[in-house]
């Protein structure tokens, strides 16, 4: 019983570290790849879809960021693509060079307000952003540029998030920019997506199923259709902190996982090794193995604290030391309150809180994708 139950303590160890290691380790082994040669033109066209839900008051600072783009030639059509009622809806001003209009639709969810627009759009090239992520000037040139390379089928801008507002979160969105440009050097695509700037050829877009990630399915339409899906550093967006209180953190994560798991099922062929090569296993760690980091910590406290009950001695002293790390992450949530906007806490204090809600959160992600569970919803 001993053997087997360290064992379990070893694999849960290992994939412990194939869950934090094994996306930088792969891109690390692999060659830089070659960059190719352009060949194409930029869009002519250009249709800028924004999603809204609930209230509009984020509009007047998103159409402000808007004023001054530049896109290429042509004019802009802008569509804000309304899910349901929506509160706070400030009338259109003129933009320069744009069309706008307002597209009213049924209460369905971001998908399917999402695909009501591009139903109504005709722009060869589409452009999703989010209603509160306002764009850095030259943000709309730089994502268009891209589209001159003809094998380039999607990409997606750069998150910048206020640093005053939410350090920690900034910091985390620095770091997936950081990841994404060493997996364009190495796969010449990225295997993440978020929705503050994302594109794709209207040839390849497919309506958005009911319960995915909207932003990681886009761009996996482009790589099964074999077009590259890229990451634009230069092309900026700001936004807020997109979650402010430790419940949230949790339900997001709980929502982006299962959510991105449905993104993958509805997306097969992108995990096909045969086809997509080290881009298929880049895609596996990044999205699969990177977030079996709670079962690995599931398994391994398991593993101690029966060992510590068969054994005693030195695993009933990591057994303790664990359930005290335990017991003070718990405590800190308390203390912190799940409701509270921790930002005047210290750093080191809200850490631990921080990574048990995320992690907890990538657990019921697993949990609703493997009992069949859709989030339509916002």
């Amino acid at each position: 019983m001993t053997s087997l139950l360290e064992l379990l303590l070893g694999l849960a160890l290992v994939l412990a570290l194939a869950a934090l290691w094994a996306l930088p380790l792969l891109l690390r082994l692999l060659s830089v790849r070659r960059p190719l040669a352009g060949g194409g033109a930029s869009p002519a066209t250009v249709s800028l879809i924004v999603p809204v839900h609930g209230s509009g008051a984020a509009l007047a600072a998103k159409l402000d960021s808007l004023r001054g783009q530049r896109w290429g030639a042509g004019r802009l059509e802008l569509i804000l693509s309304l899910d349901g009622p929506v509160e706070d809806l400030p009338a259109l001003p003129e933009l320069p060079g744009a069309d706008c209009r307002v597209l009213r639709n049924p209460r369905r969810g971001k998908y399917g307000a999402l695909n009501a627009a591009v139903a109504a759009s005709a722009g060869e090239l589409l452009l999703f952003s989010d209603l509160d992520a306002r764009l850095a000037p030259g943000a709309l040139a730089a994502m268009v540029a891209v589209f001159a390379e003809a094998d380039v089928g999607a990409a997606c801008a750069r998150v910048v998030v206020d640093r005053e507002d939410g350090l920690m979160q900034a910091r985390y969105w620095d770091h997936e920019s950081r990841l994404k440009a060493r997996e364009m050097a190495r796969l010449g695509s990225i295997t993440a997506s978020n929705g503050t700037l994302l594109a794709i050829r209207r040839g390849l877009f497919r309506p958005i199923p009911a319960g995915v990630v909207d932003d990681l399915f886009v761009g996996l339409c482009a790589v099964v259709a074999g077009r590259r899906f890229v990451f634009v550093p230069e092309a900026v967006a700001l936004m807020p902190p997109p979650a402010r209180t430790l419940r949230r953190v949790f339900a997001r994560q709980r929502r982006i996982v299962c959510r991105g798991l449905n993104a993958l099922r509805h997306c097969p062929q992108a995990l096909s090794v045969r086809r997509h090569g080290r881009y298929a296993l880049a895609l596996i760690a990044h999205k699969v193995l990177r977030r079996a980091f709670p079962l690995a910590l599931v398994l391994g406290l398991a593993a101690v604290l029966a060992l510590a009950l068969l054994e005693g001695e030195a695993w009933l002293a990591l057994a303790l030391a664990a359930l005290a790390g335990l017991g003070g992450a718990l405590g800190l949530i308390a203390a912190l309150g799940l409701d509270r906007d921790p930002g005047r806490w210290p750093r080191v204090l809200t850490l631990a809180p921080w990574a048990l809600c995320v992690n907890a959160g990538i657990a019921m992600g697993w949990y609703d994708f493997l009992r069949g569970r859709r989030v339509t919803q916002w």
